[in-house]
């Protein structure tokens, strides 16, 4: 990747040590091992963590889940010349797919995850592209859905607790696995 054009990755999580290893944070999980692999360092704004490789971008929003679109724009903002939308990738959960299964594809429907919909919306007025057409790229890391795949969990646990409910070593192992096999060394 180091001639191409710049990449911007970025992980959606919460902020904060409560939710270090919460199903909700596989996007942070993602990045913070990706720092480690590459030896960087996060520098901290006051609404995002960024930290950079070579032409690769690596950006946590701050600011909580649901409010995700704030600070990538923030970000955007002070390097307007440097992204364009197809070279956006998000690193997120995703409760409608089994765990331990991760997908890249191009940007579908939020499907009801605030960060998303948060991102899309601003992305969709930054880049001022229709919120349908954003061509940017998703990679979801399955999380399961509590009551629609088989989870050894109580299958009547409020989607909200699920979320912020802690994953397993084997699910940590398989984000960071996956991620450096799917979003860079397949790049």
């Amino acid at each position: 990747m180091a001639n191409e054009e710049s990449v911007l990755i970025i992980g959606l999580g919460n902020y904060g040590r409560k939710f270090t290893k919460n199903r909700h944070n596989v996007g942070f999980i993602a990045l913070d091992f990706l720092a480690e692999h590459f030896n960087i360092d996060w520098k901290i704004n006051s609404s995002y963590a960024v930290a950079k490789f070579e032409n690769i971008y690596f950006l946590k929003p701050l600011t909580g889940m649901n409010l995700s679109g704030i600070p990538v724009i923030n970000f955007l903002k002070k390097n307007r010349s440097t992204f364009s939308i197809d070279k956006i990738i998000t690193v997120s959960d995703d409760l409608e797919t089994k765990p331990m299964i991760a997908k890249l594809k191009s940007r579908i429907s939020p499907k009801g995850h605030n960060g998303l919909r948060s991102l899309d919306s601003h992305l969709s007025n930054f880049f001022k592209i229709d919120i349908n057409k954003l061509n940017y790229t998703q990679y979801r890391i399955g999380i399961g859905h509590p009551q629609k795949h088989q989870l050894e969990i109580d299958g009547n646990i409020p989607v909200h607790s699920f979320v912020l409910g802690n994953l397993s070593l084997e699910e940590i192992e398989f984000i960071k696995e996956s991620v450096l096999r799917d979003l860079i060394d397949n790049s």
